[in-house]
């Protein structure tokens, strides 16, 4: 009887350090091959407000081709994939230099370029965190998050640069 509480002690106490292994072990391999294993859930349990464009924002926007890609990315971000990330960091920086330098006149304002200004900050620490060989997936959610809610703070200025222009104001 002592025998076996002696081997189950034991064997108790190397259960965790086999699975701090196995962990580690797959933390080695996702840093070796750049992939990041994110559930799609994880990042749809991620809390933050998202805004939609207005009819009138929908309209200016949709000659934007930029903008366009920008929507599409973070669907793939929402789906855990991050392949654009990987792909080049050249890529990357050129899409959003592009994407502040083809910004329509109509919504052409300070707020509207300070926040892209904090989306492509935004992108780039999502890139740094995806590219360290120690990330670990809580780092890796809120940089998801950060970048979530930049994108939906861009929406957010454009709405309101539409909303303050339909404001009749007289004196």
């Amino acid at each position: 009887m002592k025998k076996k509480i002696g081997i189950l002690l034991a064997f108790s106490a190397l259960l965790p350090a086999c699975q701090n292994a196995t962990q580690e072990k797959q933390d080695q391999t996702q840093a070796e091959t750049g992939t990041y294993r994110l559930a799609p859930e994880a990042i749809k349990a991620l809390s933050y407000t998202d805004y939609v464009l207005d009819a009138k924002a929908t309209q200016t926007l949709s000659g934007w081709q930029k903008f366009t890609e920008l929507e599409n990315h973070i669907k793939t971000f929402r789906q855990a994939d991050f392949s654009f990330l990987n792909d080049n960091h050249e890529v990357l920086t050129a899409f959003l230099k592009s994407l502040q330098e083809t910004l329509p006149e109509k919504i052409n304002t300070p707020a509207v370029a300070a926040r892209l200004k904090v989306l492509e900050n935004a992108f780039l620490k999502l890139e740094d965190q995806l590219m360290r060989a120690n990330a670990k997936e809580n780092e890796l959610l809120t940089a998801v998050k950060e970048v979530l809610n930049a994108y939906a703070n861009v929406k957010l200025q454009i709405n309101k640069k539409f909303e303050k222009e339909a404001q009749q104001i007289t004196k």
